[in-house]
């Protein structure tokens, strides 16, 4: 975690993206992916906040079209059919509900998702439509790339959630055009640092400090994850045989 008061969001996206994300067991991943869940459900309820406030903004309806509603993550098996469309946190929800976990676990990461977004949904409805500034501007495709330096992905949800993180990064790149006029980058600090709590209260092993890897002189995290070089994994037919007909163990977050 950080020690010193962040001045800037790139500051706190710095923070995160700096965490232990190579040295994550599988598990301590799966609740990665828990946590990222719920921050997806208020990414949502912002970008709705920004679409209600600024309904003639034709960039915003371009983005909400690519991140509700939408067909561009399908198809994946057991979570969207082919051309089957949902909400991109309806798809991180039936994902993590690929793998059962037990329930103490679910218990303890719901109750901590539910604080974090009691928390989001008492800021100002101006400061979460300026978030998009923020996140779509970079600072969530440097965290997806950090996420995807973890090392074991080899469970059901963690494919998915890895297959959510790849597509995000190709989309992101045009996202961050659709929100250039906005600007809200200082503003949106108290919501990664939101985001920076909920990820190590729910995953302790992510504020393990760092160390250095002797063999080859790297140091730290660099945030390039070998994977986007090739995308074997999320170009497979064989995903697009799935439907969505998994039963859901997941309480929905809700929405405002």
């Amino acid at each position: 975690m950080r020690k010193r008061t962040p001045v800037l969001d790139t500051d706190v996206v710095e923070g995160i993206c700096s965490m232990n994300w190579r040295g994550l067991s599988k598990d301590s991943l799966i609740d990665a992916a828990w946590a990222y869940y719920f921050f997806s459900v208020q990414f949502r309820e912002n970008l709705k906040i920004a679409r209600r406030l600024f309904p003639e903004d034709s960039m915003l309806e371009e983005l909400e079209a690519e991140e509700c509603d939408t067909a561009n993550l399908s198809p994946w098996r057991g979570v969207a059919g082919s051309g089957e469309r949902l909400d991109h946190d309806e798809f991180m929800q039936r994902s993590l509900a690929l793998t059962t976990l037990d329930e103490r676990r679910v218990d303890r990461l719901q109750a901590r998702g539910m604080k974090y977004l009691e928390s989001i949904r008492t800021f100002d409805d101006r400061l979460r439509a300026l978030s998009m500034a923020s996140y779509e501007g970079g600072g969530l495709q440097r965290v997806f790339r950090a996420m995807l330096t973890a090392a074991d992905w080899s469970d059901p949800a963690l494919q998915a959630f890895r297959h959510f993180l790849i597509r995000h990064v190709e989309l992101d790149g045009h996202h961050g055009f659709l929100v250039g006029h906005l600007n809200g980058h200082r503003e949106t600090i108290p919501l990664w640092t939101e985001f920076e709590r909920l990820l190590v209260d729910c995953v302790p092993d992510l504020a393990v400090k760092l160390r250095t890897t002797k063999a080859n002189g790297e140091q730290g995290n660099t945030h390039e994850p070998p994977s986007l070089a090739t995308r074997s994994e999320t170009a497979r037919p064989e995903q697009g045989l799935g439907t969505a007909d998994v039963d859901c163990p997941i309480t929905a977050a809700g929405t405002v």
